[in-house]
């Protein structure tokens, strides 16, 4: 038991109360089961069975650290913790409850504190025989001590590498630094897809470009202007769904792909929509073009952003991404150095 764990345990009788207060309010709104086996309550509700762990262990943890909060041995904690969410979790836009999930588990299992490295995570499992909580559900907090924070690889402005479609392609880790500094080529075609949302870039628009400024560069990284992206974050416009229910928003050719990547022979691609194919394409579940990018063992961009602030030709694209080992995919941060 780490030191901290010791005072807040020797302490119980100044917090024990509010801890049963505060518990009996959470049972009453939210079903918390005894122990891990215990989740027909949050399952009846629509939860997945170990998603209703999950809550169950949030709520626990949240209710301990909010009344182990009035100690003085975790005063130095609670101010960090207070700065982190002023920085990191503004009052708006609206934040996702996901956002609010992953800083409460940053907070409670993650950051430590003390000269024994000690987390709200642990102090809850040391003491919980003495705050009453059944042995299965200290097994659960265990568990999440346990566990890693993960983050969605496909989420915002990100990279798909080859692996992310292709089994046996490189993943996001094997990607080369020479891959990331390249010439940036933008086809504008907004005013198109503005005019027919289901517009999709045709070879007219890479030989009008080219007419304009000579040859798409060798290695060059092409992306697809649609002006998209100003429909963000708006999940619904994105889509742009019709009726039946199926997308409609611009995407990529064929035909442009493979003179591009087989006769160009540039490096990447990028655009603004969330997707290569377009919406009546995906609708169907046709990734056909998606595929044929990474199954080539090239890399794209997707949810590019301010395309529009950018040359057509003359700028240098950086697209840099972590390389978690044997990701397929990340969220990227790609930027042009305009002449």
């Amino acid at each position: 038991m780490g030191r901290i764990s010791k005072k807040l345990g020797s302490r119980f009788t100044v917090w024990a109360g509010q801890y049963r207060q505060q518990m009996g309010k959470l049972k009453k709104s939210v079903p918390i089961p005894k122990d891990v086996h215990d989740v027909q309550s949050l399952v009846s509700q629509g939860h997945d069975p170990l998603h209703a762990v999950y809550i169950a262990v949030q709520n626990i943890a949240s209710v301990f650290a909010e009344c182990v909060s009035v100690l003085p041995e975790l005063k130095s904690y609670y101010k960090t913790v207070g700065d982190a969410e002023e920085e990191y979790m503004p009052a708006g836009p609206p934040m996702s409850p996901l956002t609010r999930s992953y800083f409460t588990t940053w907070a409670f299992f993650d950051f430590r504190f003390g000269s024994d490295h000690e987390t709200i995570g642990t102090c809850l499992i040391d003491l919980g025989d003495q705050v009453g909580l059944h042995p299965g559900m200290v097994g659960a907090v265990r568990k999440f001590q346990e566990s890693r924070l993960g983050i969605y690889e496909q989420c915002g402005t990100h990279c798909d590498p080859p692996a992310h479609f292709v089994k046996g392609k490189r993943t996001i880790d094997q990607i080369d630094p020479k891959e990331m500094i390249l010439p940036l080529v933008v086809i504008d075609v907004h005013e198109k897809a503005a005019k027919n949302p289901d517009y999709t870039i045709s070879m007219d628009d890479v030989r009008a470009w080219e007419s304009r400024h000579g040859p798409v560069p060798e290695g060059a990284f092409v992306a697809m202007r649609t002006d998209w992206s100003k429909r963000w974050p708006d999940a619904k416009a994105m889509r742009n769904e019709d009726a039946k229910g199926v997308a409609h928003y611009p995407g990529w050719s064929m035909p442009v792909l493979k003179y591009l990547y087989e006769e160009r022979k540039i490096t990447a691609s990028g655009h603004e929509t969330t997707d290569t194919d377009p919406g009546i394409a995906t609708s169907k579940d046709d990734y056909s073009l998606e595929t044929y990018i990474l199954g080539t063992d090239h890399y794209q961009i997707e949810l590019l952003a301010n395309l529009d602030k950018v040359p057509e030709a003359g700028a240098i694209v950086v697209a840099a991404f972590p390389k978690p080992k044997g990701g397929s995919g990340f969220p990227a941060r790609v930027f042009a150095v305009v002449p």
